[in-house]
Formats: C-alpha cells, sequence, structure tokens
C-alpha cells in the first residue's frame, strides 16, 4: 500500500473517531440535560404564536421540564391568548395551544380552508390526552358505568364543574345493603374506596373528607 493511501485512511480514521466521540458526548449532553424532566409535546396555531411556559419563552416541539404543575400560553397579535395550566407527569405530556382569533385579520386568516381541519386535529389530540390522563389517574372508569340489579345498585361518574380534571364516583340506585354491596364491587377491582371521591345519591358519603 502507497504511503499517501495509509496517510488517507489515517485521516479518515482520525475523522471517524472524531464524529464517535462528539456523538457520544452529545448523547451524554442529552442524558444529564433532560435527567429528572419529561418530554411534553407541544402544539399550537397559529405555527408563529409566542409561546412560554411559566413566562419564559419557548419553542414548540417536545420540551422537557420538571414533573408537576406549569402554566402554558400561546400569544398573538389579534388572538385570544390560550392559557392551559397541565400537571406534567409520565402519562400527562400532551399540550395543545388554539388561540381564538379576534380581530378582522385574524378571522379572515381562521376562515381559510386548511386553518379549521388542523385546529380540529389538535383540538382532538388534546381531547385524547386529557382523556388518558382521567383514565390513568381514575382506573375505575373503564369499569363504568356498572349496574347491579340483585343488590341492587348502580356505579357512575361525572366530572367536577369547575374543574374537569377532577372525578367524582356516583353510587345510586341503591338500598343501605346496595351501597354496601358498590363499596365492596370497587374493592373487588383492587381500588381502596377511599381514594376515590364517591357521591351517594341520598345518602351522605362518611368517606367525604369535604364533608
Amino acid at each position: 500500500m502507497q504511503a499517501s493511501n495509509r496517510r488517507q485512511l489515517v485521516k479518515i480514521g482520525i475523522l471517524l473517531g472524531v464524529i464517535v466521540v462528539l456523538w457520544l458526548g452529545w448523547l451524554v449532553f442529552l442524558k444529564t440535560s433532560h435527567s429528572g424532566k419529561i418530554g411534553v409535546g407541544v402544539e399550537v396555531l397559529p405555527s408563529d404564536s409566542i409561546v412560554k411556559i411559566d413566562g419564559a419563552q419557548i419553542s414548540a416541539g417536545t420540551i422537557y421540564t420538571t414533573p408537576g404543575k406549569h402554566v402554558f400560553t400561546a400569544e398573538k397579535s389579534g388572538f385570544k391568548t390560550a392559557n392551559v395550566t397541565l400537571t406534567v407527569s409520565s402519562t400527562n405530556k400532551y399540550v395543545g395551544l388554539l388561540p381564538e382569533p379576534q380581530s378582522d385579520e385574524a378571522n379572515k386568516w381562521a376562515a381559510q380552508s386548511d386553518v379549521w381541519p388542523k385546529r380540529e386535529e389538535i383540538a382532538s389530540r388534546r381531547a385524547d390526552a386529557a382523556g388518558e390522563e382521567t383514565d390513568a389517574q381514575n382506573p375505575l372508569l373503564q369499569y363504568l358505568p356498572y349496574d347491579d340489579i340483585s343488590a341492587p345498585f348502580t356505579v357512575d361518574y361525572y366530572f367536577d364543574t369547575k374543574d374537569t380534571t377532577k372525578t367524582y364516583v356516583l353510587i345510586k340506585n341503591s338500598t343501605a345493603n346496595g351501597r354496601i354491596r358498590a363499596l365492596n364491587w370497587i374493592r373487588e377491582k383492587g381500588i381502596d374506596p377511599a381514594d376515590l371521591n364517591i357521591t351517594f345519591d341520598g345518602f351522605q358519603n362518611p368517606l367525604r373528607k369535604d364533608y
């Protein structure tokens, strides 16, 4: 092998070594910088809105933040600012921000044929994410509504009108024995009734903390 070819191979080897070192360094940086944080998908429309988390400007896409409650906003001239408070967790990690048009120019933009389908897609993903989080926090919901005509009792659920992230389990159509049977049915699902916000139709729940 000629000396010039050997020198060329050495250069290529050095170059590949540098690339590998840089790549490994980048992976280490990503791992350390994202340590203890959760990736949150942030979508916004209009796409040129100013997006912030807890008042600090960010870019839409995947951002990494600490678990817990955070406030996301999207601002754009001519639009009403969109605000979403999200408790970030391993199961709650999507934010869809949709500022509402409030000016003639903004309404003209919104009237374009491709805008509303995009808004509906983001709204749908936001609803799906909220539903998944609700199911994760309230595993009993997958079994509801449930009716037992022999006890009798019905177990259903409803959302707090002021806080849609808060869910109540409703036990109704029941006798005194039916209420006991309903609580036992919940326990059979591996869930402690004391961990739930349970209301009884026509009966005060002694387990509720807000009485």
